[in-house]
């Protein structure tokens, strides 16, 4: 894990700065916490906490668990559901409020109360606009157990954030209804010179605007940060199974947040996830250059990609064998390059 420092401490409160530890991309993240230090009903100022690119989510998680015995951090804003969930179970988050989870949509937020998603990424698939045209080739992420003629895919290391949690989830439904189909695909994308790269997603959209692969597997806010930038870049969402099976499209990735067990300024946490979650915050990440999809309730803008058939599958297993399935992905195809 890359070192970080706090950085905004401005105590207001008697109780000192609210401590927030945040995957979040930091410009945008900075933007919504120098807001949240205006607002009247928010008696601290916040020392947040970033991390690196490659490892951010992963790091941060492993910093609170390390932390357990004399806690630092008071709110985790996560960019992804998988640490955040991992941390609920293991008993290392509080329970919300009830009228904080009773205003959200029951199907996002943690099933016992401790944490909260919202302003959703999605995971894609990306290519050169100018030699691929997104009406032809994988049009499902299983089709990459049967395609032939792909000259180069490239991944993300499948041992941390967003790619782990989507090979994670991918092996569960795979496996639960089409048997086999995780092997056969695992082995289509060594076949097609799958690349695994060290420096996360948006390695991956260099490795395909340098032309070094035809595809890549990344998340909608690398890919259109890259897009915004003039690239000739295109993505789409691939289902994981056909048209007309429910939830079965691609997979959503929320940030969460929550608050952490044994927080020192809980009035000021509960403040600070209310704002984190409320529609205007929504709005802005759905402006922002992150181009977030709102999951709350009231909010009118969003960006111009949508997903209205996720990918349905149980987050509790797919933490479970997150684990064991990254290292079988990263074994398959790290020597593959």
């Amino acid at each position: 894990m890359t070192a970080s420092i706090l950085q905004g401490c401005n105590s207001r409160g008697a109780d000192g700065a609210l401590v927030l530890y945040t995957s979040i991309d930091e410009a945008v993240a900075r933007e919504s916490l120098a807001i949240l230090e205006t607002k009247a009903a928010f008696s601290c100022g916040v020392a947040a906490r970033y991390d690196s690119e490659a490892m951010k989510t992963t790091g941060l998680a492993n910093l609170i668990r390390a932390e357990r015995d004399a806690p630092r951090a008071d709110v985790f804003w996560s960019s992804e559901q998988f640490q955040m969930a991992a941390l609920a179970s293991e008993g290392a988050l509080e329970k919300l409020p009830t009228a904080l989870l009773e205003s959200w949509p029951a199907e996002w937020r943690d099933p016992n109360g401790c944490w909260i998603a919202m302003n959703a990424r999605a995971r894609v698939l990306c290519f050169d606009s100018r030699k691929v045209s997104p009406t032809f080739g994988p049009q499902l992420w299983s089709d990459f157990a049967t395609v032939q003629d792909v000259d180069g895919i490239a991944i993300a290391d499948p041992r941390f954030g967003s790619t782990r949690g989507h090979f994670a989830a991918m092996q569960q439904v795979y496996e639960r209804d089409s048997p086999g189909l995780f092997s056969a695909m695992l082995e289509g994308l060594l076949r097609n010179k799958a690349r695994l790269l060290p420096g996360g997603n948006a390695a991956v959209v260099d490795a395909v605007l340098r032309g070094e692969v035809m595809y890549g597997f990344t998340d909608t806010d690398d890919a259109i940060a890259a897009m915004d930038a003039g690239k000739p870049l295109s993505f789409i969402l691939p289902r994981h199974f056909k048209e007309g099976v429910a939830g079965g499209g691609t997979m959503m990735i929320p940030s969460t947040v929550g608050i952490v067990t044994g927080s020192k300024r809980l009035a000021c946490a509960e403040e600070c996830v209310r704002f984190l979650i409320c529609p205007e915050s929504e709005a802005r990440s759905a402006q922002s250059a992150l181009r977030t999809l709102p999951l709350g309730r009231g909010v009118r803008v969003g960006p111009a990609w949508g997903e209205s058939d996720p990918l349905q599958f149980n987050l509790l297993d797919a933490v479970a064998s997150a684990d064991a399935t990254a290292a079988r992905v990263h074994h398959a195809l790290a020597g593959s390059a």
